[in-house]
């Protein structure tokens, strides 16, 4: 190992040695008006494929060759003009500011970096201004638009969720600024909590890792937040089907620093109390968002960030008091996440970061019954609380060094304060006869350090190879999970011709997701690895190929990609987390495995007055696990074989943009009961056949798991979003229309009793076609 150490900075020396004639540009790239960042701005020297592009902050270094030094700088980025600099060898660092020269009315996507020349693979990522005129179910939403992407399915229709090439969703590993969140929807995983007027930038990541990435086995989506405007005040404040939302950001030293602040919340709520208040049953549902960030520049190289999110649901359901009974029934979850962040540039070719976050996800149920038995003239009480949580405290630190041209260097570590709460259960009844009933699954406190090493080297121009590696330690209960990662992409671009890109990546998973349809929201368990119970792990690899043509007009990809997936949980037939004081881990089965295996083609038109683009995959995803469905494999709940979506928008006139999605998904497998027999009764429960109310009591058989498919689903969705502008403010009209055909699509599936004494297998249907309107004011 030592001698790999030695290797490894010898080699870096010598790098630093042969190119130390070079000259060497590093600076920042920023709005020129609000001076935010500009993630990804692509820089490269003109005439040349020797470029770069500028990281999470905006930062970038380039070494360049003295023979080609005398060519311009080409600085670009998607809605903005590009700039020209001529290179010079002054070692200070440089400022870049772009000038915003997209108007609404264009929305031409421009200045993209060739796909065939991206140093990424499995990797998807949209300018938010494509994302804002789209239509959507209720309002515009980032993880539902994700869902358009190849490779994504998104569950249920009309949901927010994210199943990536066959990946559960608690292998999504979501960070917002570096922090990652655990749960991520509201209303029933009908909206997720991201506000679009909070989010700068995002990254999805399919497959092909970064090794500095660690924790999940499917994907990561990193998700950048605004920084504020540092120059001058403004804000947007709007109201949706769902929610109404403000936003404010501003200088709070001009030029130096700058904040902004965004609540969102379910305005519907006051409506629900209203509506229900003459009912023997009220029904009160809201959620919220608050989210907040600061920003200062210390010094041309120094910046501070300090980023807050708060948000939750809150359900509560009251039985007014009648002469039998009443009761109040209230569930809540919530995320809180802060970071604190630091970066520093040293000298023009190493830059820095260092982040310190707290994140939580808490879940509590709670039930408080009063009711009265023959005889009483008192009511009795019953409270019935169930609670769960999870949270992190961490540090880490990473470094990107980019000692020659063609070569660039990232590492750093981590350090993970894991503690959780798999569930805590409190039944208690104030009269003398029924005990107080406690069950608390302990506490279990994890830790987790790591590191990681990337290498991204490209000795010619048209060959660059992505290494990377990634250490880290889950250390619980006396048990130690040591895991290495390593990470390869390479690509290869055939001149005037396609590239081709191929990579393989293994991720370790340290927290399992455990859902038990039957039992609600309160079975969402976040689990740890113990002593029983070994994280998961993925193998998985891809191949793709890649186009850009007709001078940047249109993008073209064909990936295909494998998944093999490891130590797999799930509940234990006829078990569930509530069946006992049991311990556990006894109630589940473990060391499950899955396949994930698929070709996805993507399509993206990129300029002119019509953009949008066409996506198709072809998979299949399998599970297997030794005891459960006679130990045959089956498919797993998200598997669809096809997903086709196409999506455009295109520009009317100066103030109409009209856009349309169309997507088409063939059925999920479900379990099916396949017959259905009456049963003897039981002493003190049933006499003879019947159950209490004098009805025969049938149970049901079900059959393989997922061995039948639900019916296909497709939808169209029209917009038209109309823009005044006008001198201080601008005015935001959207219309939707949500499945304008009325297809009725398959939600769940139930049995009825028909007039014969049989049954039938009936469909249950929530969207058909549903118009929405939003507002929104900018000033």
């Amino acid at each position: 190992m030592k001698n790999k150490i030695r290797f490894l900075f010898l080699f870096v020396f010598i790098l630093n040695t042969a190119f130390a004639g070079d000259i060497v540009v590093s600076g920042f790239v920023k709005d020129s008006v609000s001076l935010e960042p500009l993630i990804g701005a692509s820089v490269y020297v003109e005439k040349t494929q020797l470029g770069t592009t500028s990281n999470s902050y905006g930062f970038f270094t380039l070494k360049i060759p003295e023979d080609i030094s005398k060519n311009r700088l080409v600085i670009s980025f998607i809605g903005y003009k590009t700039g020209y600099w001529d290179i010079s060898s002054s070692k200070q660092q440089l400022m870049f500011m772009l000038v915003s020269g997209i108007e609404i009315e264009e929305i031409e996507i421009t200045s993209k970096r060739k796909v065939e020349d991206t140093p990424t693979m499995s990797m998807m990522k949209l300018s938010m201004k494509e994302i804002q005129y789209l239509p959507q179910l209720f309002q515009e939403d980032l993880i539902k638009t994700i869902q358009y992407l190849p490779g994504i399915q998104g569950g249920t229709e009309g949901s927010a969720g994210m199943f990536v090439r066959g990946g559960s969703a608690d292998q999504n590993l979501i960070l917002l600024d570096d922090v990652p969140l655990y749960y991520v929807n509201h209303a029933g995983n009908m909206i997720s909590v991201f506000d679009n007027n909070t989010i700068k930038d995002f990254e999805l990541y399919k497959g092909a890792f970064p090794a500095r990435y660690g924790g999940r086995l499917s994907s990561v989506l990193d998700i950048r937040m605004k920084e504020g405007d540092k120059s001058r005040f403004h804000g947007e404040a709007g109201l949706g089907l769902l929610s109404g939302n403000a936003f404010i950001e501003g200088p709070i030293v001009k030029n130096k620093a700058s904040f902004f602040f965004s609540y969102r919340k379910f305005w519907p709520e006051y409506m629900l109390n209203l509506i229900t208040s003459n009912m023997n049953t009220k029904f009160s549902y809201g959620f919220y968002d608050l989210s907040a960030k600061v920003s200062a520049d210390i010094t041309g190289k120094d910046k501070l960030l300090i980023s807050f999110y708060n948000g939750g649901d809150e359900l509560e359901i009251k039985k007014t008091p009648d002469e039998e009974n009443y009761g109040l029934n209230t569930t809540t979850w919530s995320n809180l996440m802060g970071a604190i962040k630091y970066t520093r540039a040293f000298g023009k070719n190493i830059f820095s970061n260092l982040t310190f976050y707290y994140t939580q996800y808490k879940y509590f149920n709670g039930s408080e019954y009063n009711f009265k038995e023959e005889g009483d003239t008192v009511y009795n009480k019953l409270y019935i609380n169930y609670s769960s949580n999870v949270q992190d405290i961490s540090g880490k630190l990473e470094v990107d060094y980019i000692p020659a041209p063609g070569l660039k260097f990232k590492f750093g570590g981590q350090f993970i304060s894991h503690r959780y709460l798999p569930g805590s259960s409190e039944y208690n009844s104030l009269d003398e006869i029924t005990p107080t009933d406690t069950i608390n699954f302990e506490t279990i406190n994890a830790l987790e350090p790591s590191c990681f090493f990337e290498a991204v080297y490209s000795p010619i121009h048209n060959f660059e190879m992505n290494l990377g590696l990634r250490n880290s330690y889950f250390l619980v209960e006396n048990e130690t999970y040591p895991s290495i990662e390593p990470r390869i992409m390479l690509r290869y671009n055939i001149p005037d011709f396609f590239a081709i890109k191929a990579s393989y990546a293994e991720m370790v998973q340290t927290i399992h997701l455990l859902n038990y349809s039957g039992a609600g929201m309160a079975s969402d368990l976040w689990l740890p690895p113990t002593n029983q119970l070994k994280p998961g792990h993925s193998q998985q690899g891809a191949l793709g190929f890649y186009k850009t043509i007709c001078n940047g007009m249109y993008e073209i990809s064909i990936e295909g990609y494998y998944k093999y997936l490891e130590n797999m949980i799930a509940y234990k037939d006829g078990a569930s987390f509530f069946s006992g004081a049991d311990d556990w881990q006894s109630k589940l089965e473990t060391g499950g495995t899955g396949t994930s295996k698929g070709i996805e083609f993507y399509l993206q038109k990129n300029k002119g007055r019509f953009t949008g683009w066409l996506s198709y995959t072809l998979s299949k995803t399998d599970r297997h696990f030794q005891n459960k469905n006679n130990g045959k494999t089956f498919p797993f709940n998200y598997d669809r074989r096809h997903s086709i979506s196409l999506v455009g928008s295109y520009v009317l006139t100066d103030n109409l943009v009209l856009s349309g999605t169309w997507t088409f998904g063939s059925g999920y497998p479900i379990t099916l009961a396949s017959t259905q027999y009456p049963t003897p009764g039981s002493p003190g429960s049933y006499s003879g056949e019947l159950d209490f109310y004098g009805e025969v009591v049938n149970m049901d058989h079900w059959g393989d798991i997922n061995s039948v498919r639900m019916r296909s689903v497709h939808h169209l969705d029209v917009a038209l979003t109309y823009t005044k502008k006008r001198k201080k403010t601008e005015r935001v009209w959207n219309f939707t229309i949500y499945n304008i055909y009325n297809r009725q699509n398959p939600y769940f599936y139930y049995y009825v009793s028909d007039n014969k004494g049989g049954v039938k297998l009936m469909q249950q249907s929530y969207f058909p076609i549903m118009p929405s309107v939003s507002y929104s004011l900018k000033f």
